[in-house]
């Protein structure tokens, strides 16, 4: 098997997504909020929108295929509990696009047939792919893939000012602010891309 599309908990990793959640409506607030103030946490919020979260993908054998996402959109709920338990329930759709030159085919000796009838498995399988398609580009295989998955964690979380720390095999760590009815968090990046933030609001 190549690889898989990988989601994981906003707050225990990297999710896929930049975009508006569908049918949300996050007030004032917006990804350029505060995100520093503390404040209760307790409750189920809503996501809204997320900004600069980037997508992940299991690493391939050849360091030359490129992997694309597009058409991302996320919803989905968090639940903070007065006792320190935590639980999330993340959906992710999208688009990924990737592109396997001739290198790398000859590499893993597959054609881009090959790498067609595998994807179309996974979707008869059941997996997060809804859908596949690869088509040979002057020898480069181009593979469009539409994916559909959610996720669901628990674990434990706890606050300190203004930071957020949850764990859920493995601790991670954000700055966030209440106000009202709406919570911004940010999750800071070990890229040196700009942090991932989160707008919710309050069931």
């Amino acid at each position: 098997m190549r690889h898989a599309v990988l989601v994981s908990v906003a707050l225990a990793g990297v999710s896929l997504g930049c975009s508006d959640a569908g049918g949300g409506g996050g007030g004032s607030a917006s990804c350029a909020s505060d995100a520093s103030c503390g404040g209760n946490i307790v409750g189920t919020w809503t996501i809204v929108q997320a900004c600069n979260v980037k997508a992940a993908v299991a690493p391939g054998a050849c360091g030359d295929r490129t992997d694309t996402f597009s058409e991302q959109a996320q919803s989905g709920t968090f639940v903070f509990r007065a006792d320190g338990t935590a639980t999330e329930t993340l959906r992710t759709t999208g688009t990924l696009t990737e592109m396997t030159p001739p290198a790398c085919l000859a590499s893993a000796s597959q054609t881009c047939a090959d790498i067609d009838a595998e994807y179309k498995s996974l979707v008869q399988a059941g997996s997060s792919y809804t859908s596949a398609n690869c088509t040979d580009n002057a020898g480069t295989c181009v593979c469009t893939l539409t994916f559909d998955t959610t996720t669901n964690v628990s674990g434990t979380y706890a606050t300190s000012g203004s930071t957020l720390t949850v764990t859920s095999n493995g601790s991670a760590s954000a700055s966030y602010c209440v106000t009202g009815s709406t919570l911004v968090f940010s999750v800071a990046t070990t890229t040196g891309d700009p942090p991932s933030v989160y707008v919710l609001t309050r069931q």
